[in-house]
């Protein structure tokens, strides 16, 4: 079955999505009231059962400002990290936090303007990432959370804002970063110096993500409205560019269980799902509006493939389906 398997109401616009990689119904999502602009935010908790079509609350931390985005310890299955607008990164433990007042386990000033993107290491499992508007993409110790490990910056003059950061699934110590000067970056933390600086777009550059089953492979989205898979082996050109979204590209992820598929989510109020190895101009495998309002969030689930997640500035969460990639023609 495809298509759109069941909608929730947020309380505030959706930022952001993380399914957890201890429970496969579980997942977190980043919202921010009046659209991240002013006002507080909030770090919802949900079980999601997609075969029963079910979308139960289980937590809901308030924020004083708009949460960014979200990402689930590697470590401890009950804590979960949030990037704030205020610049902040905070911890929650979803155990301490009733007794806790709602208040987070640790909370860290990680940006000089608005943190928007988190990530944590699936290999170097005491290591998270953030990135912010303030150039720098910072390497925190999830086990002290004080100081920076790392400060990996993008170099002045141009625009301040590094949009999303990801660490590479098979290389350890390799993160990449999407960011407003129009470029994308692979960063290698033993020399504190990104080793690959892809001319990715002709706007901001908004998201990046690796491939699950190729090292070498890299997707951007833009303000440009494309998307675009590279060959960090030969960075001068992209591999393919896949048209079809009206207005910018907030998110891609590949698929972590088939190779082919892509997942992208636009401001044109939609989200898609692409074959990565389909033929030159092809468009996705399938398109799904779904949302009334700017779609921010995008992910894969871990457990169960082909369902994925989205959520916008409508303050819907949505649960969908993927195709099937059409099977490979021997030439």
């Amino acid at each position: 079955m495809t298509g759109v398997l069941a909608t929730a109401p947020l309380d505030f616009a959706g930022s952001s999505l993380a399914w957890s990689p201890y429970d496969e119904g579980r997942l977190a999502v980043a919202t921010a009231a009046n659209f991240g602009i002013v006002g507080n935010g909030a770090q919802l908790v949900l079980d999601v059962r997609a075969g029963q079509r079910a979308v139960l609350p289980v937590a809901r931390l308030v924020t004083n400002d708009g949460l960014s985005d979200c990402a689930w310890s590697e470590t401890h299955e009950h804590h979960l990290a949030s990037a704030c607008s205020d610049g902040s990164l905070k911890l929650w433990d979803l155990q301490l936090a009733a007794a806790h007042g709602g208040r987070p386990l640790a909370a860290v000033r990680a940006h000089d303007a608005e943190a928007c993107g988190v990530d944590w290491s699936s290999l170097q499992k005491h290591l998270l990432a953030t990135c912010g508007w303030d150039r720098a993409v910072k390497v925190w110790n999830a086990e002290t959370l004080q100081a920076p490990v790392t400060v990996l910056a993008v170099a002045e003059p141009g625009p301040r804002e590094v949009h999303d950061v990801r660490w590479a699934p098979h290389t350890a110590g390799t993160l990449a970063s999407a960011a407003a000067d129009r470029t994308a970056r692979v960063w290698a933390l033993n020399t504190g110096r990104a080793e690959v600086v892809l001319g990715a777009h002709d706007a901001d550059v908004l998201s990046v993500d690796w491939h699950k089953y190729n090292p070498s492979v890299l997707a951007t989205g833009g303000v440009d409205r494309l998307i675009r898979l590279w060959d960090l082996r030969r960075p001068a050109a992209p591999l393919s560019v896949l048209r079809g979204h009206r207005l910018a590209v907030r998110r891609v992820r590949f698929s972590p269980h088939d190779e082919r598929l892509l997942l992208s989510c636009s401001y044109d109020m939609s989200a898609a799902v692409w074959d990565a190895a389909g033929p030159p101009g092809a468009p996705a495998l399938a398109t799904y509006a779904h949302h009334t309002e700017f779609v921010v969030g995008a992910e894969w689930a871990l457990f169960e493939p082909g369902l994925f997640a989205t959520c916008g500035w409508d303050g819907t969460l949505a649960l969908a389906q993927a195709p099937p990639p059409p099977p490979q023609t021997c030439d």
